[in-house]
């Protein structure tokens, strides 16, 4: 396998995926008619991304006792939790740098990181927070929700608001919350993380998440480069609900 990325990152870990052959073109081999549907398709991708609203994004992480527990046999869940944000901003910088991002986080109560900076200029102090949050205390869902949203609440028009919520495990009852966000016009990402389905409330977890254009944006991860995938994923810009 081929590294493809020179991301400076927290931890040793790298993202690693099976290489492309390219043509001399810049395109990948194909009959004609294959290559000029690729370069119409990669043409409306540009087009929807250059048109699309720029985001303001609080990722939002569980930093309860659970979270100090090793994730599939590499790190403990909140490095893999804090070392996919890290992944998330950098890309985010890369390909959105007019985008926003800030850091959020909960046990019992929900705190803030750091407000809202561009993810481009301050890629630095957006991995100071992420390395400042302490594992501690238990699980409620709601109260990092709360926190999240209310960080987004002076977005300016025209921003697409969007939370980035990462848990291993159960507690508090955020519907509410999550549908007052969501009937503003807010976007919920969310990811549970643990070796078992059961390790979290899945079908609750389920229920708050948006869906865009058919897309349930929810996923169970087992390991860290499945978490690593889908922040990639999911760093790309998206509609709003």
């Amino acid at each position: 396998m081929t590294q493809i990325t020179s991301f400076p990152t927290i931890d040793r870990h790298r993202t690693v995926a099976v290489p492309q052959q390219i043509t001399s073109t810049g395109w990948p081999p194909g009959t004609p008619e294959q290559i000029t549907s690729a370069r119409q398709r990669r043409t409306k991708s540009i087009i929807e991304h250059d048109s699309a609203p720029q985001e303001d994004i609080i990722i939002t992480l569980d930093f309860s006792t659970s979270m100090g527990w090793r994730f599939d046999g590499e790190m403990i869940k909140l490095d893999a939790a804090t070392h996919a944000a890290t992944q998330f901003i950098l890309l985010k910088g890369q390909t959105d740098p007019l985008d926003r991002v800030g850091i959020a986080g909960f046990d019992q109560r929900g705190e803030r990181f750091l407000d809202l900076v561009p993810a481009a200029e301050e890629t630095a102090r957006l991995q100071t927070a992420l390395k400042s949050i302490e594992i501690r205390g238990g699980t409620d869902i709601d109260a990092g929700l709360r926190v999240a949203a209310d960080m987004l609440a002076l977005s300016p028009a025209g921003r697409t608001r969007r939370i980035v919520l990462l848990t291993d495990g159960k507690g508090g009852d955020p519907r509410q919350t999550a549908e007052r966000f969501k009937l503003a016009g807010g976007v919920l990402d969310i990811i549970a993380v643990g070796k078992d389905r059961s390790d979290v409330d899945e079908p609750l977890l389920m229920s708050i998440a948006s869906v865009i254009d058919g897309e349930l944006r929810y996923a169970f991860l087992k390991d860290h480069k499945g978490l690593v995938q889908r922040v990639t994923h999911i760093s790309r810009k998206t509609k709003t609900c």
